[in-house]
């Protein structure tokens, strides 16, 4: 997600990372991964780590088509595409019919990562960005990258430093409590080793409690910069 943040040089788009297996669908926000806002579970285990909010489908440069019912994936050769694929002569009926259904699993996948209407930026990174058409509804662009095939590389190659605060306020205007959020986060980030002529708050939450006395709210801000030197 990074990675294709940082090849496409946009800041919002939905991103979608096509690999042997899977697809992975994303959405960056202010040029970071939007995350989850339900409890993640890996391998069904419940986590309380924040997580991107991902959406995989079982589609990819290894995915098994049935010729017999035209059935797109799950199942995949994987790994062992070189010797279990097998390449036949296919009808171009086949073959457009095939394209359309991966053209709706992808474009279902997409409308469920959008939070609204408005059309967005796509970009495809991957080894199987080729597989992304270039038209879907509720896109206003589909992005093919340079180096695509390596944008998670990329994205960690530009990992950055961050400081975050996640921390109740009580007794003092909404304003001071995001100023006072900011600057704790700010504080963390330079500690964790950010350079500070480099920082910038990507993300600000604040949610007014209003079981609690004295004006409580819930603030978040997140606060990223380069890794000094």
């Amino acid at each position: 997600m990074r990675g294709a943040a940082i090849l496409s040089r946009l800041s919002n788009a939905i991103v979608v990372d096509v690999g042997g297996t899977t697809t992975d669908v994303g959405c960056l926000k202010a040029g970071f991964p939007r995350e989850a806002n339900s409890t993640v579970e890996i391998g069904g285990v419940r986590t309380l780590f924040r997580m991107p909010d991902l959406l995989s489908l079982g589609l990819g440069g290894g995915t098994v088509v049935d010729a017999d019912t035209g059935t797109v994936g799950p199942e995949s050769v994987g790994n062992q595409l070189t010797t279990d694929a097998m390449v036949r002569a296919l009808g171009r009926e086949f073959v457009a019919d095939v394209k359309g259904r991966m053209c709706t699993l992808l474009g279902e996948a997409v409308d469920r990562m959008k939070t609204d209407a408005t059309p967005l930026p796509l970009v495809a990174v991957g080894g199987g960005a080729f597989l992304v058409p270039q038209r879907l509804d509720g896109i206003s662009e589909v992005v093919q990258v340079e180096h695509h095939a390596v944008a998670n590389a990329v994205g960690a190659a530009v990992a950055q430093v961050s400081g975050e605060v996640d921390q109740v306020f009580g007794g003092v205007t909404r304003e001071r409590a995001i100023e006072a959020a900011t600057n704790v986060a700010t504080r963390r980030a330079v500690e964790a080793g950010a350079s500070e002529k480099s920082l910038s708050v990507i993300e600000v939450e604040d949610l007014p409690l209003a079981y609690l006395p004295g004006d409580a709210r819930r603030v978040r801000v997140r606060v990223v910069g380069d890794i000094g030197g």
